[in-house]
């Protein structure tokens, strides 16, 4: 199978419909090949794509858990979002990014945070809690490799963020 493009370079994000080729060789990718960049990236692009099925968030989940790229692993909780996971479950998925190596991963993990508490009170509430509690827990201490900062300090910018939206924006119910 011939490696697909991916989308760190943002080629796919301006396709508005892809054609049922491009989409049967990222799904083949995505299912078929034994390097995990490679099934990463398809997973990426039919993200992108909005091409949401089961496989591609399981693809997602798993790049950003597991794929050695510090992009990749961005990328795939920015897109995370755009799937059709369970609420609960996305949130735990992005949780665990907050414990990434890497700087801009965290980042991607607390801004996706911050967007779903930003449209739903309840989920809001939800991950505020889990903020507090994690700017207390020592598994959030360890700097990230690029900034040297503990994972807690994305943390308090993200419920600092929060913080703000409920009282700028107010948040629906």
């Amino acid at each position: 199978m011939p490696r697909c493009a991916s989308t760190q370079h943002g080629a796919w994000k301006y396709w508005e419909h892809a054609s049922p080729e491009a989409l049967a060789a990222l799904l083949s990718a995505l299912y078929d090949d034994a390097d995990a960049q490679v099934r990463a990236s398809a997973a990426m692009s039919l993200g992108v794509l909005e091409h949401a099925s089961p496989e591609v968030t399981v693809g997602l989940c798993e790049a950003l858990n597991e794929a050695e790229s510090w992009s990749v692993r961005r990328d795939s909780a920015r897109l995370l979002s755009r799937t059709n996971l369970e609420k609960h479950a996305l949130i735990d998925t992005l949780w665990q990014g907050l414990s990434d190596k890497d700087n801009d991963v965290r980042e991607a993990c607390v801004q996706e945070l911050v967007q779903l508490g930003g449209e739903d009170s309840a989920i809001a509430k939800l991950i505020e809690t889990r903020f507090i509690q994690a700017i207390h827990d020592p598994k959030f201490d360890t700097p990230d490799k690029v900034e040297h900062r503990p994972a807690y300090d994305y943390i308090y910018e993200g419920l600092w963020a929060l913080v703000v939206i409920s009282e700028t924006e107010g948040t629906k119910g």
